[in-house]
């Protein structure tokens, strides 16, 4: 139960974070109890909603630009919680996703937040969505009487 106790312990001080300037220090621990500090570089996070973000980040970093149009372009012909657009974005673009919000936009077209990873940076836009799933009304018939 001690050990049970420790790892625990641990574990939670494995997810201790420091951040400061363009680094982030962590606290890894083992199970074992062995820790370690490490420090990584903080991504950088891009906010595609601003007005010309498409067009800044063309000219600051016209190696992103294909990959993130070709990521955005993908989530547009295909939703992006299903695991092939997870599958595609990292063979056709090398990105990684980082988040496809569940929470829908009640617009039409339909809107959802997707989050992705380009080497260090986070790029984030509201994307509309092509539901392949038809809506049907609830029905009174299913909910048990009582």
């Amino acid at each position: 139960m001690t050990r049970m106790l420790i790892a625990f312990v641990l574990s939670l001080a494995s997810m201790y974070v420091a951040a400061a300037g363009d680094t982030i220090t962590a606290l890894k621990c083992t199970v074992g109890g062995d820790c370690v500090t490490v420090t990584v570089p903080r991504p950088l996070h891009v906010d595609l909603d601003l007005p010309d973000a498409l067009d800044l980040l063309k000219l600051s970093n016209p190696d992103h630009y294909p990959r993130v149009a070709g990521v955005l372009n993908a989530s547009y012909d295909m939703s992006c919680d299903v695991p092939a657009f997870d599958t595609l974005i990292q063979t056709k673009f090398a990105a990684r996703k980082a988040a496809c919000g569940p929470l829908i936009k009640t617009s039409l077209p339909a809107k959802r937040q997707l989050s992705f990873l380009i080497d260090r940076t986070i790029y984030s836009k509201t994307v509309y969505f092509k539901s392949t799933e038809k809506l049907h009304p609830a029905e009174e018939s299913r909910i048990p009487a009582r």
